[in-house]
């Protein structure tokens, strides 16, 4: 009797080893589809770390985004689309069969000195729920500048600093550091424009931190021309309201800035005013 269980329990496990092979045998993998109906393998989402790019105009009109997808089980192709002409997108990614991500060059025309915005993505019907699926890129192709700072302010030459000049009469300097006896703090950067008259103007922005006795460090902003009562304690939204956009001239005839900065702590109060310019120099 205990032979004949044996027997009877051998073939019932032999025959569901043979069922469960069969089951696997006619399994065909079926891709996860997003909720939007497409395969998964069909959907794609960007990867990037750009959000403003500057380019001097002698560099190639060019940058790199990561296209990627969340199934690499099948080929796939992605569709992007750019909503400025100037930007050349390709129409698909191709995607072999463990392919997850690809890089994809865009390639752009613009002007020099000039400035452009562009919003790249998936193309929607394709858009992966789960992940970010396009890029807004401010791109600013600009003149390069050399130049030198006499400053008043900081009691200090800074030295053949560069000056990126877009579009065409505004300058932009970045990525500068005072450092003084009541200062050490990278500067905000500072953007002034030239009028066809000659006359140089500014919006208020953000331009140091600065130590003020016991009172911490505290956030400086520049502003042109300015006078008002400096005995009324001004919030950041009044500096940033401020309409007489003034702060001094151009000098054609040896390629200098002359310019007149008010410096305030908004909701700490303390103008400066200064005695003498900010004289910035053309090298080239």
């Amino acid at each position: 009797m205990k032979k004949t269980y044996q027997a009877l329990k051998a073939i019932l496990m032999s025959v569901a080893v043979a069922f469960m092979a069969s089951c696997v045998d006619e399994f065909e993998y079926q891709p996860a589809t997003d909720s939007n109906g497409k395969p998964a393998t069909e959907t794609g989402f960007i990867t990037s770390n750009l959000s403003v790019l500057d380019l001097e105009n002698n560099e190639p009109q060019t940058f790199e985004i990561s296209v990627e997808r969340p199934d690499d089980s099948a080929p796939g192709t992605i569709k992007l689309v750019s909503d400025n002409a100037k930007f050349k997108v390709p129409q698909a990614v191709e995607f072999k069969a463990g392919e997850k991500s690809k890089k994809v060059t865009i390639s752009f025309d613009m002007q020099p000195a000039s400035t452009e915005k562009v919003n790249i993505k998936v193309a929607d019907d394709q858009a992966y729920t789960y992940a970010n699926t396009e890029l807004n890129l401010t791109v600013n192709r600009y003149i390069l500048h050399h130049a030198n700072w006499d400053s008043w302010y900081y009691g200090w030459m800074f030295e053949n600093i560069s000056i990126m000049e877009f579009p065409k009469g505004t300058y932009t300097i970045k990525r500068l550091h005072a450092k003084a006896d009541w200062i050490d703090s990278d500067l905000g950067t500072i953007t002034f424009r030239k009028t066809e008259d000659g006359l140089l103007h500014m919006n208020p922005q953000y331009i140091h931190k600065q130590k003020w006795n016991n009172d911490g460090l505290k956030d400086y902003w520049i502003v042109g021309f300015w006078y008002g009562d400096s005995e009324q304690l001004w919030k950041k939204e009044d500096i940033k309201n401020l309409k007489h956009d003034e702060c001094g001239k151009y000098h054609p005839e040896d390629d200098t800035f002359e310019l007149w900065f008010h410096w305030y702590s908004p909701d700490f109060g303390w103008w400066t005013n200064n005695q003498k310019p900010e004289w910035i120099a053309l090298l080239d």
